[in-house]
């Protein structure tokens, strides 16, 4: 790894320097100091340039003040990314599966249930008719079991 280039300071410290010899400094892009610059962070310029002294001071300023946050930013970024990284590992060894996939398979196990109960509510009463409480209870009981336990395995397939 080649050692980092020195940073050459301005020759006069009451001169006057440029977004890109600022950046520099910084190691921050052009186009960062001039978003710094239009945000009020950098003070006036002169023809497209800053005193070298105020601007330092300000870029100071602005690092004391916005670096801790800047800090939280970039670690609650990298943990998304590690985050999105594992979610994807997950997935490939199958320990995971698309949201997607996951609500259509439980929208079909619940589309099951309901289609069930529908269909109790017109067959139960007809077959019912006319029989028993013992005799109604063991005929629901029946019937609700299988039910459960179809339900269960849908529940149980989703991902697979």
């Amino acid at each position: 790894m080649r050692p980092a280039k020195p940073i050459t300071p301005p020759k006069k410290l009451g001169a006057l320097v440029s977004a890109e010899e600022l950046g520099k400094l910084f190691s921050l892009t052009t186009r960062r100091i001039q978003q710094l610059a239009a945000d009020g962070v950098l003070p006036r310029a002169i023809k497209g340039r800053w005193e070298t002294v105020a601007a330092i001071m300000a870029m100071g300023k602005w690092f004391q003040r916005d670096g801790e946050e800047l800090k939280r930013v970039k670690l609650e970024k990298l943990q998304a990314e590690r985050d999105l990284k594992q979610i994807e590992r997950d997935e490939r060894k199958k320990l995971l599966i698309p949201f997607a996939t996951a609500h259509a398979q439980a929208g079909e196990a619940g589309g099951y249930y309901a289609s069930e109960l529908d269909r109790w509510s017109r067959e139960m009463p007809p077959t019912l008719a006319g029989l028993g409480a013992v005799e109604i209870s063991k005929i629901m009981d029946v019937r609700k079991e299988e039910m459960r336990r179809i339900l269960m395995e849908k529940l149980e397939a989703i991902g697979t």
